[in-house]
């Protein structure tokens, strides 16, 4: 079990962009988990992973803004791993990948936001692969490996412009 994510005031926000404002928790966070603070970096992650899901839409570079998002779960899933907590890994590397692939089969998103979510799924297939060498049955994985499987990547890139 993990320990609770710190509150709050622990973790203020201080003014900026949101980008800005993950750019700080993720390096908080970074600091933390090389000093050996896994409760602190914990704390810091889950800032920056719901700073990044703002970003999401709203940001006007989504390449950045995805980024972001991605950046913030793989952190904490290899937060996850160090402690042992596999199961919790995984499901941080699936959130990651679900999320791109629900961007891009969603036909009101914005073509170009669609389009970064391809390129960052790249990053999210490769950890899924990775996770799937030392976990392969795992049912979570296994229905995002599957959800790829049933073709969102292909029909997202067959729609989207190639020139």
């Amino acid at each position: 079990m993990h320990p609770p994510s710190l509150p709050s005031a622990v973790l203020p926000l201080r003014p900026g962009t949101p980008m800005e404002q993950w750019k700080r928790a993720i390096e908080a966070g970074n600091d933390a988990f090389t000093g050996s603070d896994p409760a602190t970096a914990l704390g810091h992650y889950r800032l920056a992973l719901r700073l990044a899901q703002t970003l999401v839409g709203d940001w006007p570079d989504h390449d950045a803004a995805l980024a972001a998002l991605v950046v913030s779960h793989h952190n904490l899933a290899d937060l996850h791993r160090l402690s042992n907590a596999h199961d919790e890994a995984i499901t941080q590397v699936c959130d990651a990948h679900d999320a791109l692939q629900r961007l891009m089969a969603n036909p009101d998103t914005d073509l170009a936001l669609r389009q970064a979510a391809l390129r960052h799924s790249r990053q999210t297939l490769h950890e899924l692969l990775r996770c799937a060498r030392t976990a392969p049955v795992h049912p979570r994985l296994q229905a995002s490996l599957a959800h790829d499987r049933q073709g969102l990547t292909v029909v997202a890139a067959a729609e989207f412009p190639t020139h």
